[in-house]
């Protein structure tokens, strides 16, 4: 699905065979045959690591030859993740987890791709509510590294904490050793339609939130808005 993000690497499936592909270089590296259930190794961003989702059931984090490194701890392999890059050039994965093996929960879970240590930032052990449903990560703003947005459904009234809420942390110890959460507006969706899940996406410089919504309208007319955050300049 996704590069590295200096495009050069990217994770394939074929069959039973996973292996990484070097686009720079026409290099396909070691493959490895085994059971996924169809996924393919996804890149990290610094392109030296590869998060694997094993059939749905476990994460685990390989390298350019598919060589195991570790497995994170989380219920499951989540789909609605994202990974980014901290400023000391470590890879995370960052996703909703559900009642972990330990009984750990959170709207956003981060996962160190190189140490293996894991963060609950927005969660009930922070002061957080259990983590509603319909829960959308996103870290792709490459210029501007740590920054993850979430967007959540729960009650689509907004009644509580989280309900239909855009989120903003900066997860970068470094610049922001709290991970301050901003809670920076509602999407309005008001439809319980997939479709219309907000499915949020940060700008590369992290200056803006684009999110899908059918804006009070119980049916699938979705459009798309973008959220222009105070660091935003025309």
């Amino acid at each position: 699905m996704f590069t590295s993000w200096d495009s050069k690497v990217i994770g394939l499936v074929c069959g039973s065979k996973i292996f990484s592909y070097n686009i720079s270089t026409n290099t396909v590296n070691t493959q490895l045959t085994m059971s996924t259930g169809g996924n393919a190794p996804q890149a990290a961003p610094s392109g030296t690591r590869f998060f694997l989702n094993q059939s749905d059931g476990s994460g685990t984090v390989r390298d350019e030859n598919m060589n195991l490194l570790l497995t994170l701890n989380m219920a499951t392999a989540q789909e609605h993740a994202s990974m980014s890059r901290l400023s000391n050039g470590h890879d995370t994965f960052n996703a909703v987890d559900f009642d972990g093996s330990d009984a750990i929960n959170g709207t956003l879970v981060q996962h160190d791709m190189v140490t293996g240590t894991r963060r609950v930032i927005i969660g009930p052990s922070t002061g957080y509510p259990y983590p509603p449903s319909g829960t959308h990560v996103t870290s792709m703003s490459f210029k501007r590294t740590g920054l993850v947005a979430v967007s959540v459904e729960g009650n689509l009234n907004g009644s509580k904490l989280l309900d239909s809420e855009l989120l903003l942390v900066d997860t970068d110890p470094s610049t922001n050793p709290q991970s301050e959460v901003c809670r920076i507006g509602h999407h309005r969706t008001a439809s319980t339609d997939y479709w219309a899940e907000p499915h949020p996406v940060l700008s590369p410089s992290g200056t803006r939130l684009l999110f899908g919504s059918s804006w009070g309208n119980t049916g699938v007319i979705v459009d798309s808005y973008v959220v222009e955050l105070p660091s935003y300049t025309p």
